[in-house]
């Protein structure tokens, strides 16, 4: 019986590890450093988003470098922080217009906007993916 027992309550720690969001598997781990167990669980749909949306924010930061010029303070582009998600989220595109810096040749913000164009598809298709999988 003293067998059972060991199985049983091993089972129930295993299940219950299971049902652990990432951060709480995450937090044990810290706590437990010679735990054997591994992170099991998968991100939030929002904190996905959330991940993505700081992803591309960070390329289209490089991008906008890239020309000298910067982003506009107030454009949606720039990492979010909450881990809520708005019903219709997508990933943003830049509202930042170059015509506000007279240095940057004509060449340079075509080449920005292929830049720009090419970061929105990319992190576009991943999170049509992302939705897919949580759907």
């Amino acid at each position: 019986m003293n067998h059972l027992a060991t199985i049983q309550s091993h089972f129930l720690k295993l299940s219950s590890w299971n049902n652990m969001s990432l951060d709480d598997q995450k937090a044990y781990l810290k706590r437990h450093p010679k735990s054997k167990r591994k992170l099991t669980a998968k991100h939030s749909l929002e904190q996905s988003f959330v991940d993505l949306h700081n992803a591309a924010a960070k390329e289209y930061k490089q991008a906008f470098k890239d020309v000298g010029a910067r982003m506009w303070h107030d454009d949606d582009a720039h990492p979010i922080k909450q881990h809520s998600m708005p019903e219709t989220a997508d990933i943003v595109y830049p509202l930042t217009v170059l015509d506000s810096y007279p240095n940057v040749t004509e060449k340079q913000r075509d080449q920005l906007q292929r830049n720009v164009d090419k970061i929105q598809n990319k992190y576009s298709k991943l999170w049509k993916k992302i939705k897919k999988e949580h759907s």
